[in-house]
Parts: C-alpha cells; structure tokens; sequence
C-alpha cells in the first residue's frame, strides 16, 4: 500500500463533526454516506431528479445569481468568488470556442483530507455542480484532475464513466502524479494538454486560454458541491432564508493528537470551531490556520476570533483550504519552521529563479541558524524582498509569508538560535503527522 491510499484508507478514523451553529441555520452536508461500490454506475432515476435550469433561456446568468446569493467561493485556498470566474469564461466564450470545465480533486496540502473525504462520501454532487455549470457554459466538456493512485484511480474512473452515461454528458478523468505543484491550476491544465503537469506563468488567464487553448472553468471540489447543495436547497422551497449559509470544511489536528473533519458556518471563528471540539484557544499554543500556505498565530490573536468566511485582507485568520494545526509552545517551534521550509522548497517546480535559488539559499540559512547558529536572519529577510511576487507561481510568496508569520510569533526565540542559546527541544510535529497519516516524512517522496 502506498503512502496515498494509506492516508486515503485512514478517512474513516476523522471524526466528522457538524458543529453547532451549522446545524441551526446552515445548509449542511447530510451525514457521510460513502458511495458503495465506489466504480458503480448510479442510478438513471435517482440522477434524473438532478436540479437543473430548465427553461431558462440565460442559465450562466442564473448560475451566476445562485453563486452571489450563496456567496460561493473558491475552497481551495484563495477563496475568490465563484460567479467572477464564471462570469470570465462566459465572457470569453463563443460558438467557436466553447469553454470546458475542470474539478480539482488533488488535495496537494498533506495534512489536508477534506477533499478526500469529497470524494469518499460526496462525488455525486462534485459531478452535479460540474454539471450544472457545464450545462449553463455550454462547455465541450467536463475533465476531474485527482493525485493518481493505482486501483483508487481505476475506480474514480469508472464511477465518473457510469455517472456520464447517465447524464448524458461529456466527462474524463486526469490521473495527476503526487506533487505539491501538481494541485496548481495550470499544472492540471498543462496535464490535460499532455504537457508537463507543472505551473506555468499567467497571464493569460485560464478564463481566457486555458484547456485546448479555450476558456476554462477551474474549481476546488468542495465548490463546485456547494453549486449544487444550492441548487438542491432552492428546488426545495420558493425563497432563501438569509439565516441560511452553506458551510466550511475544514481538517483539524489537535495538540491532543486528535484529528477531525468539520463542517462550520461561515460566521463561526478558529476559537469558536477549536472550542466546539473541546480544545479552547490558549495563550500558550500556537495555530497554523490555512495549512502550509497559511500564517501562525498565538492563541490570543484577534484574527483567531474572526469569521472564517473573512479574509486576510479584512482581518480574518484566512481559512484557506482549511485546515488548522495546533502546536504546543514548549516545544523549538523555529525547528518546526526550518521543516517546513525546506519540505516546501523541496516540493517546487525549478522553473523560475526565486524558487530553483531563493527558496533552497532561505532554507539552507534557516537550517543553520537553528541547528548551527550562523545563520541571519537579516540576510533572510533580504532574500524574502528579493523573491516574493516574483515567481512563476505562489510557492515562493507563500513560503516568505509562512516564515514571516513564524518570525513574528516566535521573533525572541529566532534570537536565540542566532546567539546559539536555545535550549528548547525539536518535538517533529510535522514530520510526526506525515508519518503517522503517510508512514514516511515525506508524503511525496519516493
């Protein structure tokens, strides 16, 4: 068994928690129901009762509305607004040069397992939100990109062959290899085009020249399922409670080694979702919110006290693809950094300079900084100005936003590994979560 289906096969063991306020007035998931057998083809009646826009002679206008009503946002880490991106492949469309749609199942963050958990439990309504925006584009068809896994992969296959069948519709699957770059929009594109599945520099926009060299629609999984959770809870009744809201998923690990998969309404905070799985926020752990492209924050923060729904921008924590990971403050958290670091700079692409020389001299320098104390910080902070909103991607901009929030959190104990005085011991957090979900340090590796 691989490193990825060890972590797929362990899905069962999260808990998942529907917490208070979703179940108040939330439109939540119904309880997991995992699809059994997963290669099956579902049933042509069950299917047929999809909601759909019958009769309305402008469906991308009316997708568009559901999407503000509901405030859809993007769940794969940006959190931008669906209707903008559907609005932009509309406008770009033509009868020449009809649009395709693609689902994002890769799930490249490794301690994330909310799309898996998608994918387990909720692929029927994936492939209904696809749909649905596939129908209202038009679109030639439909492609869903998922991190291969012999066997698993074979299954997915079938399953989404049967569902076509039964829907009449266009739709393939992209077999991605196991990479953090691989979740990248344009790495799947370049896949789809069979080229090399890595980044490539944008502009154009995918809106613009994307699958094929057409407009294309690009979606977290957990997106396009709240498309159709809309559309469900709409063909139920004739208006929208505005109590209602569709919810987050998120992972979260606790310090206690407990992990959990939630669901939470968009108004709930980190200190309100940690309280709700009897962990409260305390001054003396740390919170690593959004995953490994997200910021570290004391318990105390403000931000942890935020709405989920709110970006950095406006003050919030930053939800990101969320996830949440609680360190103890006891431990040398710096360390826990220089991990991290040098994972991600290990994970790039090599295509541009700020990640094939910034991002590998920034972990390198870190490294001796805590273990050797030679290190600068200075000098690391040089390199972050140098390389940030440069590179070809958001790698080498999340890394020196990740360092950076580590920096400001722990800046007195940086100083002291710079002085060589830091007594504190390296308890592997991250290294012990891979192991423990992938059964080796590096979940990518070989």
């Amino acid at each position: 068994m691989t490193a990825e289906s060890v972590a797929d096969a362990q899905i069962d063991r999260f808990p998942f928690v529907l917490l208070p306020r979703t179940l108040q007035g939330c439109g939540s998931l119904p309880f997991p129901r995992r699809i059994e057998p997963f290669g099956s083809v579902m049933r042509a009646p069950a299917l047929a009762r999809a909601p759909e826009f019958y009769g309305v002679r402008d469906p991308v206008k009316e997708l568009v509305e559901l999407s503000q009503r509901w405030q859809i946002t993007g769940r794969g880490g940006a959190g931008f607004p669906f209707w903008k991106k559907l609005s932009a492949v509309s406008d770009k469309t033509s009868i020449f040069s009809r649009p395709f749609v693609v689902v994002n199942l890769t799930e490249s963050e490794p301690l994330s397992f909310k799309d898996r958990f998608i994918k387990t439990y909720y692929l029927e309504l994936v492939l209904e939100g696809a749909v649905l925006a596939s129908k209202a584009l038009r679109a030639e068809a439909i492609y869903v990109a998922s991190h291969y896994e012999k066997g698993e992969s074979d299954a997915l296959s079938d399953y989404v062959k049967g569902y076509a069948a039964a829907r009449g519709v266009k739709i393939e699957t992209v077999a991605m290899r196991k990479a953090l770059v691989s979740g990248q929009e344009t790495s799947i594109v370049n896949a789809i085009n069979g080229r090399v599945p890595l980044p490539r520099v944008q502009p154009p926009r995918l809106s613009e020249k994307g699958v094929k060299s057409r407009p294309t629609l690009l979606s977290n999984a957990e997106t396009y399922l709240r498309v159709a959770q809309a559309k469900r809870l709409e063909s139920i009744g004739d208006h929208v409670d505005p109590k209602m809201a569709l919810g987050y998923l998120g992972t979260i690990h606790l310090k206690t080694g407990e992990s959990y998969i939630v669901e939470s309404h968009p108004s709930m905070s980190v200190a309100e979702i940690m309280g709700s799985l009897g962990a409260p926020l305390n001054e003396s752990s740390l919170y690593l919110v959004g995953g490994y492209f997200g910021r570290l924050f004391q318990g105390k923060d403000a931000r942890l006290y935020a709405p989920i729904s709110r970006s950095k921008r406006e003050g919030g924590a930053g939800w990101g693809a969320g996830l949440v990971v609680e360190l103890e403050r006891q431990g040398c958290v710096a360390a826990e950094l220089g991990f991290l670091i040098r994972w991600l700079s290990l994970q790039s692409a090599g295509q541009c300079g700020p990640c094939k020389f910034g991002l590998p001299q920034i972990s390198n320098e870190f490294d001796n900084m805590v273990t050797q104390a030679t290190g600068s910080i200075e000098l690391i902070r040089r390199w972050k100005g140098q390389i940030k909103g440069r590179g070809g991607c958001a790698l080498p901009d999340s890394v020196c936003d990740l360092e950076s929030s580590f920096e400001e959190v722990t800046l007195e104990e940086l100083s002291l590994h710079q002085a060589g005085n830091c007594d504190r011991a390296y308890e592997r957090i991250f290294e012990g979560l891979h192991m423990s979900f992938y059964g080796k340090v590096d979940p990518y590796g070989g």
